[in-house]
């Protein structure tokens, strides 16, 4: 008889998985964290909104940036330790953030919180594909991501009271201490499991790394895939980055009101939309292995004039 398919994990990847989901919750918690005090980093430093703006893009830049050693160090050294260090890197970068005595400074713990940020993804996602088998990958994926929109809103409802209350020093100093905690937690309980299938994949087909970055570059859909991502994250990141400034500032809100109302529109939608948006784009793949992105598209295409609706209302 045929082996019945896996439907259960087993304990090890399980718990694995769910530090690697609270990670990637801080991961976001921290990234939005900024957004909800740039107002009154603004009126400290005396900025203007293109100062604001060159702080997240040069956070962003670093990121992309180190993503691609970052991606190499992945495949070559142990994961467990990859992502706690990451994790107290950036928690630290954000207790510098909270420190930090004028721009050029605030500045440099920016760009050091994306360095440390950019590896994340990559050695989760990799832990993820040496811990659970393809029939139970794409669920163990899902579980990883919702730690985007629950730490978004974590962030922006707790990050946006904390600030009225105690400033916005104090409370980038609150919520970067459990990003330490889950670092230590990581160090201690996450094992690393064995890469035996990178190896025979090597063995059987040796490449070199920049070889390996063509062969992937080759693929014209890669391309799209990068083009989309591009354009997409070039709105994502500027409205999820200014939205809370956006409601202090014209709409006459307080901080802490205007985290409550960020975070319903940027984190609790998320939670929805990537849970129901998973199983669809599954299902629709289906009918038609193009109905995924095309479902993206379409998607995106939908929330363009509701989100100019949005922003045009009093």
């Amino acid at each position: 008889m045929p082996d019945r398919p896996l439907v259960h994990p087993p304990i090890q990847p399980r718990i694995t998985l769910a530090i690697l989901f609270a990670i990637n919750f801080m991961n976001f918690f921290h990234r939005t964290a900024i957004s909800m005090v740039l107002e009154p980093i603004r009126k400290e430093f005396a900025l203007n909104d293109t100062t604001l703006g060159l702080i997240v893009t040069c956070t962003t830049v670093t990121y992309a940036i180190a993503s691609i050693p970052v991606g190499r160090l992945t495949d070559l050294w142990s994961r467990r330790r990859l992502l706690a260090i990451s994790c107290v890197g950036w928690s630290a970068a954000t207790i510098g953030s909270a420190m930090s005595g004028g721009f050029l400074p605030f500045l440099a713990s920016r760009l050091v919180f994306g360095g440390f940020q950019a590896s994340c993804q990559p050695a989760a996602n990799s832990l993820i594909g040496s811990l659970f088998p393809s029939v139970l990958r794409a669920r163990a994926v899902g579980i990883f991501m919702l730690g985007l929109p629950l730490g978004v809103f974590a962030s922006l409802a707790l990050t946006g009271a904390l600030s009225g209350r105690v400033g916005w020093r104090n409370a980038l100093l609150i919520v970067a201490a459990p990003g330490l905690l889950v670092a230590l937690v990581a160090w201690l309980f996450i094992r690393e499991p064995a890469r035996a299938h990178l190896r025979r994949a090597t063995a059987e087909h040796p490449t070199s790394t920049w070889g390996s970055f063509r062969k992937v570059l080759s693929i014209p859909t890669m391309w799209w895939i990068i083009l989309s991502g591009i354009t997409f994250n070039f709105s994502g990141f500027t409205i999820n980055t200014f939205l809370p400034t956006l409601l202090v500032r014209f709409n006459g809100i307080s901080q802490a009101r205007a985290g409550v109302l960020a975070a319903i529109i940027l984190g609790l939608t998320g939670v929805a939309g990537l849970t129901g948006g998973g199983w669809i784009a599954d299902w629709l793949h289906t009918r038609s292995q193009r109905a995924r992105l095309m479902f993206g598209s379409i998607s995106t295409f939908v929330a363009t004039p509701l989100l100019y609706l949005g922003f045009t209302r009093q």
